[in-house]
């Protein structure tokens, strides 16, 4: 499905909350026009939230004249953020890289980057204490289950998907995706690598195309420690690439 059509979909759903004016004919004033609406409307500023921003251009890495489409789309789309920033309570935006402010959001030079802050370190994962503080019973059946002992399943947990260090002292964050996997299935197993890391990640670094990225984009890039095969290309990528890689 097409990025355009994607975005098109989601405005006419939120048209048909807010109304719609003829005059707004691109994506990005139409986008305008709803924030403007629907703070009116319901006299409060509104919140907006993007996930995976960057989803359309990683997957457009390697092919340039799809990359520069994309950014064209997304620039003033995201630029209305800025214009309207009277109307908007606070937006936040996710997404697994970094693109430089000359690219999708060189329109948006006010976004504050609170990935490596303290006060939000637990926001992308879940800390030991949220598990032991809501998963409690759900531990205790996990280690029944692999026939262990709530403090050796505990253990093999922390190793198996603890390690997210976002700031410096930080507390052990889990990856959820693999943590209530884990739980789901009872049994431990490699879910976030087998599900993302390798199209998104090691894909380009094995393709001929590194060099040409027409975005500059900042990796960093959170390996499972136990998958060897890729640590010493990993190693070696650092010193030629803007790659951080964390081992787990």
């Amino acid at each position: 499905e097409s990025l355009n059509n994607i975005l098109e979909k989601s405005l006419a759903k939120w048209e048909e909350l807010y109304g719609a004016n003829p005059s707004e004919r691109s994506l990005s004033l139409r986008f305008a026009g709803i924030i403007e609406r629907a703070c009116q409307q319901t006299g409060q500023r509104v919140v907006i939230l993007v996930d995976e921003y960057d989803k359309p251009m990683l997957q457009a890495i390697g092919n340039e004249a799809l990359q520069r489409e994309f950014r064209n789309m997304l620039k003033p789309f995201y630029g209305v953020l800025k214009t309207l920033d009277g109307c908007i309570k606070f937006a936040l935006l996710t997404g697994v890289t970094k693109f430089g402010k000359i690219s999708v959001f060189s329109d948006l030079n006010n976004l504050d980057d609170i990935s490596m802050r303290n006060a939000y370190v637990e926001i992308c994962g879940v800390s030991e204490r949220e598990i032991h503080e809501n998963l409690e019973a759900e531990l205790h059946e996990f280690a029944e289950a692999q026939e262990l002992t709530y403090e050796a399943l505990c253990s093999r947990l922390k190793e198996n998907y603890d390690g997210y260090h976002f700031t410096y002292p930080s507390p052990d964050i889990y990856n959820p995706f693999s943590l209530l996997n884990a739980f789901a299935d009872g049994k431990f197993g490699s879910y976030w690598f087998g599900f993302e890391i390798q199209s998104a990640w090691f894909g380009p670094v094995w393709g001929q195309n590194v060099f040409s990225l027409s975005e500059r984009i900042e990796f960093k890039c959170f390996v499972d420690y136990s998958i060897c095969k890729y640590r010493d290309y990993a190693i070696k990528c650092k010193h030629f690439f803007d790659f951080d890689f964390f081992f787990l």
